[in-house]
């Protein structure tokens, strides 16, 4: 968590193998005081194509940050 209770949500985004721009794949609320862990667990398909995540967050006046660095892996 961030840590701060101006944030609301996070947003989690996925860039799949051989797309060109990032889909949402899930709006995470954010809990009390938004000091704790967050996880976020997905099953990627069964193609062999990275997959890559990012996540950003939502205020309580709706701005949203820029997209966190990015993580990658692949599929099975």
């Amino acid at each position: 968590g961030t840590g701060t209770d101006v944030d609301v949500f996070y947003i989690v985004y996925q860039l799949a193998g051989g797309k060109d721009c990032w889909e949402i794949i899930s709006i995470v609320p954010i809990e009390g005081d938004n000091s704790g862990v967050y996880e976020f667990h997905v099953t990627l398909s069964g193609e062999a194509l990275a997959h890559s995540f990012g996540i950003s967050t939502v205020d309580i006046y709706g701005n949203e940050s820029s997209l966190s660095r990015t993580a990658s892996v692949a599929g099975p």
